[in-house]
């Protein structure tokens, strides 16, 4: 699943009237092979050590929801990875403004 969140100003501030900063705006289902990577392609980085999604480009996070398998034979195997509604939550950087890291549970 791909989040995209409300942007801040150089204050801190939401970007989007109404909003909290880092609400989420969009939520929607995406195909990739990395979910830490902008593009999605793998880049043979383990990316989540600390447990924690990684941000992307303009305000986007993404979490693992299923994996897809293949099996000897050839058929596909679908496993179901999140059991339970998510709460998402962001980790900002030093600077107090820009997201350093998302985390769902």
């Amino acid at each position: 699943m791909e989040v995209t969140c409300v942007g801040v100003n150089e204050k801190g501030e939401s970007l989007e009237e109404g909003k909290t900063p880092w609400s989420i705006l969009k939520a929607e289902m995406v195909q990739v092979g990395e979910p830490h990577t902008n593009d999605g392609k793998p880049d043979g980085i383990f990316h989540m050590a600390d447990g924690a999604a990684r941000a992307l480009s303009e305000n986007r996070a993404r979490w693992p929801v299923a994996m897809i398998a293949q099996r000897e034979g050839g058929s596909l195997d679908l496993f179901q990875i999140v059991h339970f509604n998510l709460t998402h939550r962001v980790a900002l950087k030093k600077d107090g403004k820009s997201a350093e890291r998302h985390f769902f549970f």
